[in-house]
């Protein structure tokens, strides 16, 4: 009976030589709409200022970026 480690392997190693699987796509809540997400935005940024992590300027500069077209 021969060992399995006296065996040389000369040919290609089959490691890393199936093809990638593509990924799934992330199954989430359904698609907000544009002004729903824009309203959930400015309320974020909104309570931000109110704890003191936007000043009032910052604030307005995310505000107009959000709102503009």
């Amino acid at each position: 009976m021969r060992s399995a480690q006296g065996r040389g392997r000369s040919g290609p190693s089959l490691l890393g030589t199936a093809a990638p699987v593509p990924a799934a796509p992330p199954q989430g809540p359904p698609a907000v709409t544009a002004a729903a997400s824009v309203e959930v935005q400015l309320t974020k940024l909104a309570e931000l200022r109110q704890v003191g992590l936007l000043t009032d300027e910052e604030f307005a500069t995310y505000q107009a970026r959000l709102l503009a077209p």
